[in-house]
């Protein structure tokens, strides 16, 4: 019985110091692997997620450019040919590629048109109550300095995310003098969420950091990084 109960402590003094053994070597070896596979994973998922984002501003820059870079836009920017101006004005054409926002602002800052609907409901939304940062004459998104000047940024709003393109109003040759500027957005909402989740292969939610639901540690992570004075805008 003495000797039993030696075989019994002895196997489970080596059964422990296997149980530590093996411990120590996945918490030397194995796991600061698999977290740094998951780190790195993780920065690809978030690269993918990046392009994508950038992918369906270039497709906003484009059409922004269909108009931003128009004799006829000109003008009626510069004040030659306001009977002109509802020939630039069509929403439903905007609506067909989600285009939700619109604005022309003139030289000087000041909008000439505007237009901004909620993608859901249909809405038509007031632009100034629902940009948090003034569109005013010195903002990225309302001033060009030169002709070769293109803002692409993410920007948050009462009702959401935007993904927008401000261009310099430009003659058709892209060349000047610089007439005013025209905005161009959507909302990272719905379907077109789910396409840039289906192309970075990622799940994919779009939630501003205002939000009061957020989860602490997405607050706190997101106080650590340098704004560089953008506190409400991702220039892209």
């Amino acid at each position: 019985t003495s000797l039993r109960r030696k075989i019994v402590i002895l196997f489970l003094l080596l059964g422990l110091g296997f149980s530590a053994g093996s411990y120590l070597v996945l918490r030397v070896t194995v796991l600061p692997a698999f977290e740094e596979f998951e780190v790195e994973s993780a920065e690809l998922t978030m690269l993918r997620i990046g392009d994508a984002l950038n992918s369906e501003l270039e497709t906003i820059e484009v059409f922004n450019i269909e108009y931003s870079a128009r004799n006829q836009t000109h003008d009626v920017a510069m004040g030659l040919r306001p009977e002109d101006r509802e020939e630039n004005v069509d929403p439903d054409i905007w609506n067909s590629v989600n285009i939700v926002l619109m604005v022309y602002f003139d030289v000087d800052g000041e909008i000439l048109y505007e237009y901004l609907k909620h993608p859901a409901s249909d809405e038509i939304l007031d632009i100034d109550y629902e940009f948090l940062d003034p569109l005013v004459r010195g903002s990225p998104l309302v001033t060009h300095y030169s002709v070769d000047s293109k803002i692409k940024a993410v920007v948050p709003t009462r009702s959401g995310v935007m993904q927008v393109t401000s261009n310099p109003i430009l003659r058709s040759n892209r060349t000047g003098p610089i007439a005013g500027t025209i905005l161009v957005g959507r909302f990272l909402y719905g379907d077109i969420i789910d396409k840039i989740a289906e192309r970075s292969k990622a799940e994919l939610s779009v939630v501003p950091l205002y939000n009061n639901k957020l989860p602490a540690t997405i607050v706190s992570a997101a106080a650590t990084l340098d704004s560089s004075g953008q506190d409400s805008m991702t220039l892209v």
